[in-house]
């Protein structure tokens, strides 16, 4: 089996993976509209296609929510420096593996020009899901390219579920860690422990 952020168990205590089809939605008001993309593969070049076009500088925040390593918090980590679009790629690149086949976190990019009333925001999830805050015509756009078709997502899917976490992926937690400078902030919700390692 390969490796699967999440998924479901049945009735035999067998795991069922749960695979995204290429879809997307519009989701909120006009003031704040929100598309959500489920893509089935290739995940983070999709996320660096959509953040090309953000303004710069850019900001990263990691949510870690199930360590693998016992000597690790769970959390927010911030990486507040602002960084170029190529820094950006170079590090989702270099861990791509990891945030494409673990569901212990989340990846936030945003822009951090929210002083000139750019607000572009998105969330990659431990559901391989993107959430994007940004200008929705030009993501309709990209979505149309790659043949994306326009359907409703039920978030989360299925439900109940279960998020897979490789214990092959502790040695890529610590490398992602030390990264960069990050500032540890704790969760202020307890997790739920919907988790399961798999090797």
């Amino acid at each position: 089996m390969g490796r699967y952020t999440y998924g479901t168990i049945n009735e035999n205590n067998e795991i069922v993976t749960h695979d995204n089809e290429d879809t997307w939605c519009i989701n909120g008001d006009l003031t704040a509209q929100r598309i959500t993309v489920a893509p089935k593969s290739d995940q983070i070049e999709l996320v660096l296609k959509i953040i090309k076009g953000f303004e710069l500088p850019l900001k990263i925040v990691y949510l870690l929510f199930r360590p693998g390593n016992a000597s690790v918090a769970p959390g927010r980590y911030l990486y507040s420096d602002h960084l170029e679009y190529e820094d950006v790629e170079v590090f989702c690149n270099k861990f791509r593996e990891y945030f494409e086949t673990d569901g212990r976190h989340h990846l936030w990019i945003l822009s951090a020009a929210n002083d000139k009333g750019i607000k572009q925001f998105l969330i990659y999830d431990n559901h391989r899901l993107l959430h994007i805050y940004d200008d929705v015509v030009r993501i309709k756009a990209i979505l149309k390219k790659k043949n994306f078709r326009e359907e409703e997502i039920i978030v989360p899917v299925p439900e109940p579920h279960i998020h897979f976490s490789s214990s092959d992926n502790n040695v890529f937690e610590r490398a992602l860690l030390s990264y960069w400078n990050w500032t540890h902030l704790p969760f202020k919700h307890k997790v739920k422990g919907n988790y399961k390692g798999y090797v």
